[in-house]
């Protein structure tokens, strides 16, 4: 597995991957990939697999985080430009990257795909000198929780643990990855509109120092 920088002639492999992964309401459209693609290509990673097939891909984009302000990442859409990423990123205002998707191909899930893109992330991070790296990552073991357990808020479900690792999956890939959920505010309502999570994600951040 080999994380690169996502190329023009990708187009095709990224939409495909995006079939796989999401109905048809929801998916990223070829003039929305372009679109990142073209304004801010340091953040547009993929991970090729074997005879350069690729396996997934991460789109990121420069933001402005406040520790204490993490309302500025209200929703998926307010965040990422409508998905197509604001114009134009002025960076010298910016200090922290946004991670807005993260796909892998339906055949090879479970074999760390997703960490390596978002490893690949941070060292992108690194490279421009930002401070941070952010997701919105949803929960997608909210509602099934609730179900089985009973009603809990989704800012005390985030930070639930058994047997030392988080509850929800998700969480649990990213904290395992170095990311954090600094505090219940970090919990976004109506964030994204997931059945499984209610809506609802945390903001997690990658500290660079």
């Amino acid at each position: 597995m080999a994380v690169r920088r996502a190329r023009n002639d990708d187009l095709s492999e990224l939409l495909r991957i995006e079939s796989t992964s999401w109905p048809e309401g929801e998916r990223a459209s070829e003039r929305e990939l372009q679109t990142r693609l073209n304004r801010y290509p340091p953040g547009c990673l993929v991970s090729e697999g074997r005879e350069s097939r690729l396996d997934g891909f991460m789109t990121a984009c420069p933001l402005r985080y406040d520790p204490d302000q993490p309302d500025r990442f209200a929703t998926w859409e307010e965040a990422t430009g409508g998905g197509s990423f604001r114009d134009p990123i002025r960076l010298p205002e910016h200090n922290a990257l946004y991670i807005a998707s993260g796909v892998v191909d339906v055949l090879a899930r479970g074999r760390g795909v997703f960490q390596a893109l978002a490893q690949g992330m941070i060292a992108v991070a690194q490279a421009e000198r930002f401070r941070y790296v952010t997701a919105g990552a949803v929960l997608p073991g909210y509602a099934r929780y609730c179900r089985r357990r009973g009603e809990a808020p989704a800012s005390e479900y985030a930070f639930l643990e058994r047997r030392g690792r988080l509850v929800d999956p998700f969480l649990e890939i990213y904290r395992l990855l170095g990311f954090r959920l600094p505090d219940q505010r970090h919990v976004l309502a109506d964030y994204y509109p997931d059945p499984d999570s209610r809506g609802y994600a945390a903001l997690v951040v990658y500290p660079l120092g």
